[in-house]
């Protein structure tokens, strides 16, 4: 009979170890990495340390995520690790040599003084514009005297 409390005592201790795993593949959704990197996670993209906040990756070029409970970590590794990836300034000045007085991305004005915060896969971009109309051109509710470059992401 002990050797039947040792078996079971055995199953019971493997079936824990098993069911308390720690490490878990998500889905990318910004928003709820965001979220867990507030709460303490470290994000990396890579295996470099990222703020999920200043990047926008391109999600058909996200092979996995895993989350990890213990090291509060959560890995983002991409299909191709060689992909471009710029801050938003070597996007205006690659553009257009003049001055932009205002950065707008899917919708969200930048200001030019953060410009080397936020980056870019190049991938992600669906359409880059460069418009001058200040006559025609409100943005965020204020008047732009002056260019600004529109990015529009997948």
């Amino acid at each position: 009979m002990s050797k039947f409390y040792y078996l079971l005592s055995c199953f019971i201790l493997i079936i824990l170890f098993f069911s308390n795993c720690a490490t878990y593949s998500i889905t990318y959704n910004k928003d709820s990495i965001s979220s867990q990197q507030k709460k303490g996670y470290e994000v990396k993209l890579n295996n470099d340390k990222i703020d999920i906040n200043q990047y926008h990756l391109d999600e058909n070029n996200i092979e996995k995520i895993i989350r990890d409970n213990k090291s509060k970590t959560i890995s983002i590794v991409q299909k191709n690790v060689n992909s471009k990836i710029v801050d938003i300034q070597t996007i205006y000045s690659e553009n257009d040599s003049t001055e932009i007085d205002l950065i707008v991305i899917d919708g969200i004005p930048i200001e030019n003084k953060d410009t080397f915060k936020y980056f870019i896969e190049l991938s992600s971009i669906t359409n880059l514009q460069t418009l001058e109309d200040a006559s025609t051109s409100k943005i965020a509710c204020r008047r732009i005297d002056g260019k600004y470059l529109i990015i529009n992401l997948e």
